[in-house]
């Protein structure tokens, strides 16, 4: 088993990175990926931590879907993390502002996202425990080689 966790978006050449593992291991051995997923709330999210130089790549399950079997790996399972509490107050602002404020008058869009309107959404989420069924900013990823 190989397992990289929060590494391949920030090598410079991740196919030499995933190549590497792929000579470790035996026929069928397992690598084991964990990596921000652009398709989560972190995608439409403004950090500069996504960003070059700290995140060099972007992953997505439909990337590593490609990806992986060039280089000769079966994807055998791919999932999603569940939402952390750390991540919630992101999640909230990404989502009210693409699918809410995006689609009202600029008055109406500044009040739904005021900080006390996100404050008691994040409050009731992390309360009641739904925040751990949004989807997360991790892509988890099994595949053995080929």
């Amino acid at each position: 088993v190989v397992c990289s966790f929060q590494v391949l978006e920030h090598v410079s050449n991740p196919g030499e990175h995933l190549r590497a593992a792929h000579a470790l291991l035996k026929p069928r051995g397992r690598l084991v990926l964990g990596l921000p997923n652009t398709d989560s709330f972190l995608g439409r999210e403004d950090n500069p931590l996504d960003r070059p130089p700290h995140h060099i790549s972007r992953w997505s399950a439909g990337v590593v879907r490609r990806a992986l079997p060039a280089l000769g790996f079966r994807v055998v399972r791919t999932a999603n993390e569940p939402l952390t509490a750390f991540h919630t107050r992101s999640f909230l602002v990404v989502q009210l502002r693409t699918r809410v404020a995006a689609h009202l008058p600029r008055q109406l869009a500044r009040l739904v996202m005021h900080h006390r309107i996100l404050d008691v959404l994040e409050w009731v989420l992390l309360r009641t425990g739904a925040h751990r069924f949004c989807r997360g900013q991790t892509l988890y990823v099994l595949a053995e080689r080929a």
